[in-house]
């Protein structure tokens, strides 16, 4: 199969799988009648009931923190060393203790405070949201009424009454 075969009928069966979760998975009313926990997972991953981006940064965080004390532990222990074929043996060595010291030290800090930018935004996100949550519903607006004008009053009927000659 050729690299445009797979792309075309790759693209097909994205396209027909993602109008069916549109219509069976998606809408905010089928999620009661999902009996398969996948398909409650794919309702929620689908609709953005979880950030998943901080899920991915904390793992991101321990994973480049513990990488950190690992590289500097042993970069303690090695040195730039080369074989001189013409003395015969090894010569030259840079020690990378204080590099790998200072990786140790310093990575995780670094990375603490970079990793806390990045969580900021999304723990503000998620409180935007918990406080929208808390709000009462906004109400329709209701167009303004046209101002009535006072009505006229009404002006008792004058009797003339016709002098009388006695």
């Amino acid at each position: 199969m050729t690299l445009g075969t797979a792309v075309a009928i790759g693209a097909i069966i994205g396209l027909i799988l993602t109008v069916v979760l549109c219509i069976m998975v998606v809408p905010e009313k089928k999620r009661s009648t999902l009996n398969n926990k996948f398909l409650v997972v794919l309702h929620d991953i689908f609709n953005f009931k979880d950030l998943l981006l901080e899920k991915i940064i904390k793992v991101l965080y321990v994973l480049t923190t513990v990488a950190s004390v690992c590289i500097g532990f042993f970069m303690l222990f090695s040195s730039n060393r080369y074989y001189d074929y013409y003395y015969g043996g090894y010569i030259g060595g840079q020690s990378y203790f204080l590099p790998g010291l200072l990786l140790m030290i310093l990575g995780p800090i670094v990375l603490r405070i970079t990793y806390e930018f990045m969580m900021l935004t999304i723990l503000l996100v998620k409180n935007v949201i918990d406080i929208n949550k808390k709000l009462p519903a906004p109400e329709a607006p209701v167009a303004p009424k046209a101002p009535v004008a006072p009505a006229a009053p009404v002006a008792e009927p004058v009797v003339h009454e016709e002098p009388t000659v006695e």
